[in-house]
């Protein structure tokens, strides 16, 4: 199979899938984690399906503040926790705004237009 970029329709060995996350920000490695999703079968809810949504566990490491020998250190080490969640495919927000941008276009140009 070539993945979901042909069908939402999984096979459920199909569904599963690693995460890499990174902190967003100016240091991306103070808070990093890695995890496994499992992306849902193809079901309409509104607008959207549920291929889009992926739920995750993963382990996640956060750089905190330490004290060494009476002296504060900031972002000296990483704490360790679990944690869950569901993220948004990337691949089907990027479809989206292209299905989406030319409506808007349209839309726009009808707006300057009168």
């Amino acid at each position: 199979m070539v993945g979901d970029v042909l069908s939402d329709n999984l096979e459920k060995k199909d569904r599963f899938l690693y995460k890499f996350m990174l902190e967003a920000s100016d240091n991306p490695l103070d808070s990093f984690g890695i995890g496994v999703g499992f992306r849902f079968n193809s079901r309409k809810i509104g607008d959207q399906t549920l291929t889009s949504f992926i739920a995750f566990v993963g382990s996640f490491w956060t750089k905190e503040d330490d004290i060494s020998n009476g002296v504060a250190k900031k972002n000296d080490s990483y704490t360790q926790d679990w944690g869950i969640g569901i993220s948004y495919s990337l691949d089907k927000a990027i479809f989206l705004v292209e299905e989406v941008a030319p409506s808007l276009e349209r839309l726009r140009s009808a707006g300057s237009d009168g």
